[in-house]
């Protein structure tokens, strides 16, 4: 009898300690993980810390942590591999760090909310298996690779120039100069009415060019004639490096620089623009845009780029292309704007019958013939 009591108290025993043991201690093992740095360039090396809490009076004899890592990253920066795995045991209220060294290969916003952490543990006798799944909130961005296979030396050069000669060329009507006699073809709103009226005849107001040109870098996310309908991953990706690139000569030449994009900003899905930007904080911009354009290129140029300083120089780079874009930029130019285009290297040019634009620039020129 009492062998009988002994054995039914072991079974009993085996059959409840391990549940009690599930119960106690499943809310009190928290894993958080981390990378370092939170912003690097593709094939630069990042460190991943895991950090396992066990917050319980209990140990736990075994315990299997499973990480995978955003697409973005991978331990053999030759190949995609990207998961992390750590057995071990922890004891009652002890922590654990975990480090390893992973690559980025890929450009874009990093997040780990999509690939939560696995935790696997026993007893220590198998019998009872809890399996864990804790989400991540941390992120980092990979921002594109700088190499110079993606400037076009001769076009930077050529772009460089016409910068320059531009800029000398074009007067900064905030740094009054002087004033002199009118001559013909000179601008009606330079006419100084003051001076005029006490001199008796017309007199213009001179001014000095700016000591510092300033570059807007363009991208334009749109791939197909309806910026909605798709994207190229790849392409955008290479778009991005260009921009990099020239971002970092550009500056390097002295230039300030600003950036303008259509394309959709993780952490600011409505922002477009960005004025007073450097190489590395544009690296950092183009690290977190999605392949997707939010609205079409010649609502981003209308909505910007009319309403810009003038003389302002524009750098745009773009992998698709509309003959009827041909006609905006050109209309820019003859307001005193100076344009620029960089294309892609798999670039898409399409030719729509009458796109929306050319019928409104029609509609436009027939009213001014019909009031004239």
């Amino acid at each position: 009898m009492s062998l009988t009591l002994l054995a039914l108290a072991l079974l009993l025993g085996i059959w409840v300690l391990p549940r009690l043991w599930l119960a106690l201690i499943r809310n009190k093992i928290t894993v958080d993980v981390k990378f370092s740095p939170t912003y690097v360039t593709v094939g630069e090396k990042v460190e991943v810390f895991c950090l396992l809490r066990n917050r319980s009076w209990l140990p736990c004899p075994f315990l299997e942590l499973g990480v995978e890592l955003p697409e973005g990253l991978s331990l053999m920066l030759e190949r995609d591999d990207r998961y992390l795995r750590y057995v071990t045991f922890v004891q009652a209220h002890q922590e654990l760090e975990f480090h390893a060294v992973c690559f980025a290969r890929k450009r874009g916003y990093q997040p780990l909310y999509h690939h939560p952490v696995v935790v696997k543990m026993n007893e220590g006798l198998g019998l009872t298996l809890l399996m864990l799944s804790k989400a991540q909130q941390n992120s980092m961005t990979v921002m594109p690779e700088r190499t110079v296979e993606n400037v076009n030396w001769f076009q930077l050069q050529e772009i460089s120039g016409r910068i320059e000669q531009f800029h000398w060329l074009q007067p900064d009507e905030t740094l009054i100069r002087g004033i002199r006699e009118y001559h013909p073809g000179d601008p009606f709103k330079y006419i100084a009415w003051q001076a005029s009226a006490s001199e008796g005849q017309w007199m213009v107001k001179q001014f000095s060019a700016s000591t510092e040109a300033v570059v807007c870098l363009l991208l334009n996310a749109q791939m197909f004639q309806e910026y909605w309908s798709g994207t190229r991953h790849e392409e955008f990706d290479r778009l991005c490096e260009m921009v990099q690139a020239y971002a970092f000569e550009l500056e390097n030449r002295g230039y300030r620089l600003e950036f303008c994009t259509n394309a959709i900003l993780n952490s600011n899905p409505t922002a477009h623009f960005f004025s007073n930007q450097t190489a590395r904080s544009i690296g950092a911009l183009l690290g977190e845009l999605k392949p997707y354009a939010a609205l079409d290129f010649m609502d981003l140029w209308k909505g910007y780029v009319r309403t810009a300083p003038a003389h302002e120089t524009f750098v745009t780079f773009t992998s698709y292309w509309e003959s009827s874009w041909d006609l905006a930029l050109a209309e820019e130019q003859r307001l005193g704007r100076h344009v620029e285009r960089v294309f892609g290297p798999d670039l898409l040019v399409e030719a729509p019958a009458v796109s929306e634009y050319a019928w409104s620039r029609q509609a436009d020129n027939f009213k001014e013939k019909v009031t004239g």
